[in-house]
């Protein structure tokens, strides 16, 4: 957005960036086969992948998502729309489903991962859709394309092997919350960075600003919107490399001891701003990819 105070020819963005004062790094390019069934122009097959977005990304969600969906708003008349009522939460439960249950959301990367393709058909909630609309083997290829990009699953299925050697085996995982200075996103994030595999004693009360997934609980936990992780668990198809969210502690580029007495970080507000403004020849989760970006942007905002 133009600065309505420049009074010069040059120009100033002042909504998005506040200047340049908000420098976050841009998102890389979306691997494949992702990056092919989410261009616009890409036939028949993309466009009925962008149609079903948002049960695809289902599929592969490692949290689950609480919410009162109003789904009367799309009765045909117009271009879909995501709509929620009150609050949202994101939810995460144990690596392990309860005996005799099915697996759900990352207790999908884990357990009887043999016959993966048609449990998360099978853990597919009818509200979000008809089975029918899904085609197997893309559901195929965005597992090993996760398999091959994602940090979170990465850790998920190193549990998976290591339970699978030994069943009776307890641990936990560590996702690590943001300390303040962290950078925005990595360039390169590595399974270690962004989550750990932690073996033997320990108390919760230890890790308190991270997310700590036990072998097997009947618990949900609730995660912290302030967490880094809380948007790329639960869109894995928008964030497929992990790339972190807004965390406290972000710095203006300009931030310096001799501005005491004013803010020297970004807001959330601020942040997610920034990424709800275009910007040219760059991917945006936030934007691009139809009604889970809008899904996205309501999480952001509630």
């Amino acid at each position: 957005m133009f600065s309505s105070r420049s009074h010069s020819n040059k120009i100033e963005y002042h909504l998005c960036c506040k200047q340049g004062k908000i420098q976050i790094p841009a998102f890389r390019p979306r691997p494949e086969p992702l990056a092919s069934l989410t261009t616009h122009n890409g036939g028949a097959r993309s466009n009925k992948f962008m149609k079903n977005i948002r049960q695809y990304n289902c599929l592969f969600a490692f949290t689950s998502m609480g919410a009162n969906i109003d789904r009367s708003v799309n009765d045909g008349r117009g271009p879909p729309i995501f709509k929620i009522n009150g609050q949202v939460h994101h939810r995460i439960g144990s690596l392990l489903p309860p005996d005799g249950s099915a697996p759900k959301f990352l207790q999908l990367y884990i357990y009887d991962t043999s016959n993966e393709v048609s449990n998360r058909l099978k853990a597919l909630h009818p509200d979000d859709g008809s089975l029918e609309t899904l085609d197997p083997a893309i559901i195929q290829s965005l597992t090993t394309m996760l398999d091959d990009h994602n940090p979170f699953a990465k850790k998920f299925r190193m549990a998976r092997d290591r339970l699978e050697s030994n069943s009776e085996d307890e641990f936990i995982i560590r996702i690590i919350g943001a300390q303040e200075g962290d950078p925005v996103q990595y360039n390169l994030p590595t399974t270690d960075h962004l989550a750990m595999l932690i073996v033997g004693d320990f108390s919760l009360d230890t890790f308190k600003r991270d997310i700590i997934i036990q072998t097997r609980s009947g618990q949900l936990r609730h995660i912290s919107s302030l967490h880094p992780a809380y948007m790329p668990l639960q869109y894995p198809l928008l964030f497929p490399y992990g790339e972190r969210g807004f965390q406290v502690g972000i710095l203006y580029s300009d931030a310096t001891e001799h501005r005491k007495k004013k803010r020297l970080t970004v807001t959330m507000h601020e942040y997610y701003r920034y990424h709800f403004h275009y910007r040219r020849n760059q991917p945006n989760p936030y934007l691009n990819y139809g009604l889970l970006s809008s899904q996205d942007r309501c999480s952001c905002c509630h």
